[in-house]
């Protein structure tokens, strides 16, 4: 299956396209992620751009719906800049490509409530697929919250089962649960989870 031939699998905000900044210090991998966005059908990739100090400004201006960032550029990686985007446009989601597997960036990403972590050796269609599962604001703790399994989690979110053990360990301990029904019941009378 080609990307771009599921219509039923697009996906927008507000009933327009999801627009998409994509962060890379390779022009070639700006290039290829933006058109395979593009293609997709449901992405408007509103600017690429090479460096962190030209993402804050571009996102400063004409902030997006999605950042896709890699993890190392020029001037700083893709956890700082994840986390100054986020002083300018709170709601931002981010997604965070790498071509190392550390498992030390995905734990700071999930820290820093980082929405998606994939590894440049992804496929294409997949790495759209994650666009669209960070776009859509799905998250460990409503996953949990309807029954998914840790497994089924990190492979709905494109994250590693480890980033998905912290994030449900964290709830836990945050709620003071001692299961994962616990901490739902308890999130959920806080109003921290939705009914």
């Amino acid at each position: 299956m080609r990307v771009g031939d599921d219509t039923d699998k697009r996906q927008n905000i507000g009933g327009s396209q999801i627009t998409v900044l994509v962060v890379d210090d390779f022009p070639l991998v700006r290039s290829v992620v933006s058109h395979w966005l593009k293609q997709a059908g449901a992405f408007d990739v509103v600017e690429t751009c090479g460096s962190a100090e030209e993402a804050l400004g571009l996102i400063s201006r004409n902030p997006p719906d999605v950042l896709v960032a890699d993890i190392k550029l020029p001037d700083s990686d893709g956890l700082n800049l994840a986390e100054a985007a986020r002083r300018i446009r709170p709601s931002l989601r981010i997604l965070i490509l790498t071509a190392a597997d550390d498992a030390c960036y995905a734990r700071k990403a999930a820290k820093l409530g980082i929405e998606g972590y994939i590894r440049k050796t992804a496929s294409l269609s997949r790495l759209v697929d994650a666009v669209r599962s960070v776009a859509s604001g799905a998250t460990v703790y409503e996953l949990a919250a309807i029954g998914c399994h840790n497994s089924e989690i990190a492979e709905r979110l494109f994250v590693s089962l480890k980033t998905v053990e912290y994030h449900v360990a964290n709830l836990l301990a945050k709620l003071g649960a001692r299961s994962r029904v616990q901490a739902v019941v308890t999130a959920q009378t806080r109003g921290i989870l939705r009914r």
